[in-house]
């Protein structure tokens, strides 16, 4: 369990450089994961960027919201 924490820390930082440059399907392409490790490297990077694309999400929503009048339908 401490190597997953490990693992997401690294993941959390990498986004933060020059790894997000990279999108997310290049960095872990079908085929490219083959042990373990790159397992876990892979699921921790898909929660950082699953955080990344729900606040740009929310971030639009937001945005729209002052923009256009709508309901909750």
């Amino acid at each position: 369990m401490k190597s997953l924490a490990a693992l997401l820390c690294l993941a959390l930082s990498a986004a933060g450089g020059g790894a997000a440059a990279v999108p997310f399907a290049e960095r872990f392409a079908p085929g490219r994961i083959v042990t373990a490790e790159q397992v876990e490297q892979a699921l921790a990077a898909a929660r950082v960027e699953n955080e990344r694309v729900e606040a740009h999400y929310q971030a639009a929503l937001a945005k729209c919201a002052g923009e256009f009048l709508q309901n909750r339908c």
